[in-house]
């Protein structure tokens, strides 16, 4: 069985229902889902969209995490259930103590470039963040668009255009890119590394047409993935014009949080370069997800759920399967989820 057949079954919960067509009626509501716990969070998630999506209601999800551990643990649960182009990690642009990761602004340049095409696109993203990564200053849109290149497959220009377009946004030539902000160019061959991707890509022209556009790999500068089109964007962050992310998001954006009082205290305890409470007023007048057992808003619709967290076990197998043998006895269906097949061969063996 594969995961996304374990989603499908949690997509048919009547409280799912209730919440699509809760969602797909009316805007600025506030709703709390009680009886969640760990990756039931991210399923019921996840089959929300995939319903609303169904409905042609495609609604960007912001999920706001305490931390970075949550928000990361839960970001590689909603990877695994669906496409990983459609979810995106929005990081705090440095590490504790650190100056800024440039790894980490592209990751960040990566979502906002996303969320500028998401009305194109015409679904639903589902970005995962953390209240200091929200108080960070991002450039404004116009900055970001006004840097950015977009190729796409069959699409005519000169190799000599592109570079000069490079060029101008401060692209620097080298003979093999190795980090972002860099491009080569080898016979009709350009490799770019954009400050929207984690990779770079290697556009293959046919005298002045676009070919083919592959991500390659930097260690081995073999291709790997095909893509239709590419945002080549260049570094923003030295732009004196910022504004928070929100200028970024369309407008019926939902915003999902385990604790939205937590949420405001962050934010409001920032020290940013723009006003944190507009954010805050913003987030309060849309809709908005509570995964908690009690609202940080006075008015809200309860949907509850029933789930429970999963027991504490120390490693002692004999109480799993105890407790496996107790819920198959009382009727219940038992599903055991890894990340590799060698796992479930594993716990097989013991």
């Amino acid at each position: 069985m594969q995961i996304d057949a374990l989603a499908q079954l949690m997509a048919m919960h009547p409280e799912v229902d209730v919440l699509t067509q809760a969602l797909s009626r009316k805007y600025n509501k506030h709703f709390l889902l009680s009886g969640l716990y760990a990756s039931a969070q991210s399923i019921i998630l996840t089959a929300l969209r995939q319903k609303l999506a169904n409905k042609g209601v495609a609604q960007p999800m912001m999920i706001v995490l305490d931390d970075n551990d949550a928000a990361q643990y839960t970001y590689a649960d909603i990877r695994t259930l669906i496409n990983e182009r459609d979810v995106y990690f929005f990081p705090c642009s440095h590490r504790r103590r650190q100056k800024t990761d440039e790894a980490l602004t592209v990751q960040r340049t990566e979502v906002l470039t996303a969320l500028l095409g998401v009305e194109c696109k015409g679904k639903g993203i589902i970005i995962v963040t953390t209240p200091e990564a929200l108080a960070e200053s991002v450039p404004n849109p116009q900055v970001l668009e006004k840097n950015k290149i977009s190729i796409s497959v069959g699409e005519e220009i000169a190799i000599s255009m592109l570079t000069e377009m490079l060029l101008n946004l401060d692209f620097k030539r080298v003979d093999f890119v190795y980090e972002p902000g860099q491009f080569a160019v080898r016979g009709g061959i350009v490799d770019v590394y954009s400050y929207a991707c984690d990779t770079p890509v290697r556009i293959d022209f046919f005298g002045d047409e676009v070919d083919s556009i592959r991500e390659f790999e930097l260690e081995t500068q073999l291709s790997k993935n095909k893509v239709d089109s590419i945002d080549i964007v260049a570094d923003s962050t030295e732009d004196d014009s910022s504004c928070s992310i929100w200028a970024y998001l369309p407008e019926k954006t939902v915003w999902i949080s385990h604790d939205f009082d937590l949420l405001k205290y962050k934010l409001q305890s920032a020290i940013t370069s723009f006003d944190t409470a507009d954010l805050v007023d913003a987030v309060a007048q849309s809709t908005t997800i509570e995964l908690n057992q009690k609202s940080s808003f006075a008015t809200h619709d309860l949907v509850a759920f029933d789930t429970l967290p999963q027991p504490t076990f120390n490693k002692n197998f004999d109480l799993l399967i105890d407790d496996l043998k107790q819920h198959i006895s009382e009727g219940y269906k038992v599903y055991i989820l890894a990340d590799q097949v060698k796992q479930t061969d594993r716990l097989k063996a013991i």
